[in-house]
């Protein structure tokens, strides 16, 4: 299996992972106070950055795009979907010159986690052939429980120390935090 020469996020999360009220609720904060409502959801979005970024994994659904040689898919190759899980929406596959490669020349496993794209071997155009995809929960609802505390212990944290430095010193993110991340994580560390 090869890698993707360099992949990146095409586009923001659809929906954030944490919703305003929930997390408002874990604070112990009035829905009807909305004073803050501006810092706790940056707060909100700032968990979610850090969380995807330690555990590798995209928590909402998120559209990416990959490059790979055409030497590569040419020779018939299978590569990592990278991200989490891939969504059953449609992957798309463009050559250097933007023409789409039939959907008959490659097949998509999203049952696996990472799923993955295997390419028939063939002629493909020279240059880069660009890979897009969508990883990440479509249902929110569907993302871990213990992602989901995690991603409230980091906001409650954030809300309440605000300051990078205080007079007690620097304050870590607590530990059971980091306990729930490591066990979502694929090898066990966070």
């Amino acid at each position: 299996m090869i890698q993707f020469k360099t992949y990146k996020r095409v586009g923001s999360p659809a929906t954030p992972f944490l919703t305003l009220p929930e997390t408002k609720k874990h604070l112990s904060i009035e829905s009807c106070d909305t004073a803050d409502d501006e810092i706790i959801f940056s707060f909100i979005l700032a968990a979610q950055v850090n969380i995807e970024a330690r555990l590798s994994i995209t928590l909402t659904a998120t559209q990416y795009a990959g490059s790979l040689s055409s030497a590569d898919v040419q020779s018939g190759c299978t590569v990592q979907l990278p991200m989490g899980e891939t969504l059953p929406q449609e992957v798309t596959v463009t050559t250097a010159d933007g023409e789409p490669l039939p959907a008959s020349r490659y097949s998509v496993d999203s049952f696996n986690v990472p799923g993955s794209i295997t390419f028939s071997s063939g002629s493909v155009p020279a240059g880069d052939v660009i890979v897009t995809w969508y990883s990440g929960h479509a249902d929110p609802l569907l993302i871990p429980q213990n992602i989901k505390v995690a991603g409230k212990q980091m906001v409650a944290h954030w809300y309440d120390h605000r300051e990078t430095v205080s007079d007690g010193g620097t304050l870590e993110v607590p530990m059971a935090t980091v306990m729930l991340l490591a066990s979502s994580s694929h090898n066990g560390m966070y």
